[in-house]
């Protein structure tokens, strides 16, 4: 298996990978690291997580996302790459609790280093046809909310999303008082993530 993952993406890799429950593939994975064999470790994780994340499976995606992140940290220790490799990943998602997943082990390696690729995947996880679902976009918006907690504009679009997705009188009392506050005045020299990517932000958050 370990050969086969190493080459590239073909038909008999994903025949072989289709026969392996995951809950085998998370031993196999455990037992190579154990053996301190890393990078065959690293290339196993890597495909199997790819295979729930192309087809959409919940089952053990959060301990092979788990895995994945801290070996990819161990194997390749570099912020650059390891959010390239995020950003690889997230190509192959159908569902936002898989992005949401991305995010948390983002958060969790380097924090503010990866601010800007967690937005990217929010913009993505809004754009997802599986985000159709209310509560997942109030979860979305929540969630960059918090990743952005000193935006107010981007803070008012997702609050006046929230409301619209779900008008409860809370969520109007708190878009009033969003809403209340002095506008910001922004430097967009000075700003925690490119100002292209949040123009994006906004624009995606007002179609909602």
């Amino acid at each position: 298996l370990v050969c086969l993952c190493s080459g590239s993406p073909n038909e008999k890799l994903m025949e072989e990978i289709a026969e392996v429950d995951c809950k085998d593939a998370l031993e196999m994975i455990c037992n190579l690291e154990s053996d301190g064999d890393e990078k065959s470790a690293l290339i196993l994780c890597a495909a199997f997580l790819s295979r729930q994340l192309q087809q959409g499976e919940m089952y053990c995606a959060w301990e092979l996302t788990l895995f994945w992140s801290k070996l990819q940290q161990r194997v390749e220790p570099s912020i650059q790459v390891y959010l390239e490799r995020c950003r690889q990943l997230s190509v192959l998602t159908k569902t936002v609790y898989h992005i949401f997943f991305l995010i948390k082990v983002i958060n969790s390696e380097i924090d503010g280093a990866g601010l800007a690729t967690c937005i990217e995947l929010c913009v993505k996880a809004l754009r997802l046809e599986s985000s159709e679902n209310t509560d997942v976009k109030i979860s979305i918006c929540k969630t960059i909310s918090c990743l952005l907690p000193d935006d107010l504009e981007v803070k008012r679009a997702c609050q006046l999303s929230e409301f619209l997705l779900e008008p409860t009188v809370d969520a109007y009392y708190a878009v009033e008082m969003l809403y209340n506050q002095p506008d910001q005045k922004y430097d967009e020299e000075n700003l925690p993530i490119p100002n292209s990517l949040r123009c994006e932000l906004l624009l995606v958050l007002k179609t909602q």
